[in-house]
């Protein structure tokens, strides 16, 4: 997946209790990226860039560290924050499918294929959660297989199973 990101880009990388991301703003003002530096998706997303990048907190990245801290704390369960535009119709189905899985509760990949009008296509669907690059952001770590296990996360099973841990014990 190829990310098509406006010039210049502006990156800050943030801790978390579980390892470090990184996230990427478009001169737009719309988070681009928010993914695991451990990813193997990761080296990928910022190769895909043929673009001026700056090492510089913007109004917008900061705002996103902020949620992210408040997510961590317990104290979000939504984002408000722009985001860049999914890289192809098919990305934009998965994007939205995965935006309506709420706070605390999971979804299997056959629903969320449901979900995005592709019930025949849980493998491709399968595919775009585990191209998601706004991590967190929107909640690909809710997806799980279809017996309830932990299946693959861009940051590891293990924080997956932590985000799963954090949400389900400040669910309201």
């Amino acid at each position: 997946m190829r990310l098509s990101i406006p010039e210049p880009v502006y990156l800050h990388e943030f801790p978390t209790p579980w390892g470090a991301t990184l996230m990427l703003a478009d001169k737009c003002g719309r988070l681009a990226l928010c993914d695991w530096t451990s990813s193997r998706h990761f080296g990928p997303h910022l190769s895909a860039l043929s673009t001026e990048r700056h090492h510089r907190i913007t109004p917008l990245l900061s705002r996103t560290a902020a949620e992210l801290s408040e997510y961590f704390d317990g104290q979000r369960r939504a984002f408000d924050i722009p985001l860049a535009d999914a890289s192809t119709p098919f990305m934009a189905k998965v994007r939205s499918a995965l935006l309506t899985i709420p706070y605390g509760e999971q979804t299997t990949y056959k629903m969320l294929a449901a979900l995005a009008g592709m019930p025949a296509g849980v493998r491709a669907v399968a595919r775009g959660v585990a191209l998601n690059p706004l991590s967190i952001i929107v909640p690909c770590h809710r997806v799980v297989g279809s017996d309830h296990s932990l299946t693959g996360y861009a940051g590891g099973l293990s924080v997956k199973e932590a985000l799963l841990n954090l949400e389900a014990a400040n669910r309201l």
